[in-house]
């Protein structure tokens, strides 16, 4: 099993608590303190999640890169979890990409309760902001999108989950398709082909 990430004011706080508690003590008072704070030098690990804990714990641990402007972070809290990109750095937080509810204003997250990004969280991420530009869920497919899917090339997207492909000469008529097989190349709304005369401003 892989060692987990730490930063550096996790790692520092958790050699603290090592020299002052042993192991088992540390988790059952994580586990107690969890959603509340550690306090003095342990409080480095606030946030931190169990399983981290424990495998930091017992397996061991790495110390991650100080953060910098471009990284992707992830910060978590239950069952919520937000990524983005750093924008600005101060002493005790950073500022980042991610909007929050409140007049859509990017969001400040305290350093010791985010970690770096994984290559799989970004990829996620990165893809529902491509669906959430055109205001859909990632994979929300609309009649007449132009979709395409490596069996059947390029095609428009009919409905339930079928499309029909441009070449009709080799690919005849509607064919069905599971949706992680497509990749969307124009929503409808960006047709200009389906748009009529009334659509054009004067």
């Amino acid at each position: 099993m892989e060692k987990v990430k730490l930063t550096p004011q996790q790692a520092e706080s958790l050699e603290y608590l090592k020299r002052n508690f042993r192991l088992k003590e540390i988790v059952i008072l994580h586990v107690q303190k969890y959603g509340c704070d550690w306090v003095g030098k342990g409080e480095g690990i606030n946030g931190l999640d169990v399983d981290t804990l424990i495998k930091a714990l017992y397996i061991g641990y790495e110390i991650e890169e100080p953060f910098k402007v471009g990284d992707w972070v992830t910060w978590e809290y239950r069952s919520t979890k937000y990524t983005g990109k750093i924008l600005e750095i101060s002493d005790n937080d950073v500022l980042t990409d991610v909007k929050g509810s409140i007049y859509g204003a990017n969001q400040r997250f305290l350093k010791n309760k985010i970690r770096k990004a994984t290559p799989e969280e970004i990829a996620a991420e990165k893809e529902r902001r491509k669906w959430a530009a055109i205001r859909r869920k990632v994979g929300e497919y609309k009649t007449n999108d132009i979709v395409y899917h490596e069996k059947y090339g390029y095609g428009v997207y009919v409905h339930g989950q079928m499309i029909e492909p441009f070449n009709q000469e080799k690919y005849s008529g509607w064919h069905d398709v599971k949706a992680k097989e497509l990749k969307l190349i124009c929503p409808v709304e960006q047709r200009f082909d389906l748009k009529g005369d009334d659509d054009e401003s004067a």
